[in-house]
């Protein structure tokens, strides 16, 4: 699943919905960090779309499974993977602004790239 594409996210929800298995955990451990400026198939821009949005997604598709998999003796579990990096996201902390976050010039440099995945995994906490 690429969870950078939400239509790729749907589809394999919609794979493992046709299995009729449980889910007891689910680990959200997708990342791309320092990546060139570019946008996703659905507009959003890749570091976030991958990092944040897509796992998001996935998540929300497949907590049905999740709660109805889990039991007093097995609990269920999701796991969103972060990182340290959290704590250089930009000065305005999470960032709803989509055109700013579609500016190419907001990753022209490292450290700005470095500030968005920050970004992204500071949106996981």
């Amino acid at each position: 699943v690429d969870v950078s594409d939400f239509k790729s996210v749907r589809a394999f929800v919609w794979r493992f919905d046709t299995k009729g298995i449980g889910l007891n955990l689910l680990v959200n451990n997708a990342g791309i960090m320092l990546a060139d400026f570019k946008l996703t198939q659905d507009g959003k821009e890749q570091t976030y779309a991958t990092n944040y949005l897509g796992p998001f997604l996935l998540t929300n598709l497949l907590v049905g499974h999740i709660r109805s998999a889990a039991s007093k003796d097995f609990p269920s579990r999701i796991v969103n993977v972060g990182s340290e990096s959290h704590r250089w996201h930009p000065p305005e902390g999470i960032c709803m602004n989509q055109s700013k976050m579609s500016d190419p010039s907001e990753f022209d440099t490292k450290q700005k790239k470095w500030g968005w995945y920050g970004h992204s995994k500071l949106a996981l906490a």
